[in-house]
């Protein structure tokens, strides 16, 4: 295994266990646990669909809910593919694609939360995830083109002298 294929594996590791972690605190939010410290139930999650069904926002909650499911097996599936990627060179193309992808939807979001006004609140997430992509990406790259990194800043150097 290459060093490329070996931080794949890493990377890979990392992005599924933030893929699981956010699949918990998205159950937990759902039923209203307010602190993993104090590990309580409250009713405040019946209060926020309450008031959702009644100001008429079940659309926008319905929405919310999609695209956490949707980035929770995205993430799944570019972990799950990336493992296999490295384990097996030839299989790496499904990931480098997912990857791109999840590349597109991460910039997407800090776009959004910017705008929205969320980046307190999401922008260390986002960036970090916004990272770790980047350089699984680079990493795919190499392995699916095992030097072709090296060459093309070799290429450069040798066109600027």
């Amino acid at each position: 295994m290459s060093s490329s294929q070996k931080g794949l594996v890493i990377i890979c590791i990392i992005l599924l266990l933030l893929s699981l972690l956010d699949f918990l605190s998205g159950v937990l939010s759902a039923i209203g646990v307010d602190s993993l410290v104090s590990g309580y139930v409250s009713d405040f999650s019946i209060r926020s669909w309450s008031l959702a069904i009644s100001w008429g926002v079940v659309g926008m909650m319905i929405y919310a809910v999609i695209s956490w499911l949707f980035s929770v097996l995205l993430g799944l599936m570019i972990g799950i593919t990336g493992l296999r990627g490295a384990k097996n060179p030839l299989k790496i193309m499904p990931f480098y694609v997912l990857s791109i992808i999840g590349l597109i939807l991460v910039v997407a979001a800090i776009i959004s939360n910017e705008v929205l006004g969320f980046h307190a609140a999401h922008a260390p997430t986002n960036i970090s995830v916004l990272v770790l992509i980047v350089v699984s990406v680079l990493l795919a790259h190499n392995i699916r083109r095992p030097g072709s990194l090296r060459e093309g800043l070799r290429s450069l150097r040798l066109k600027n002298n």
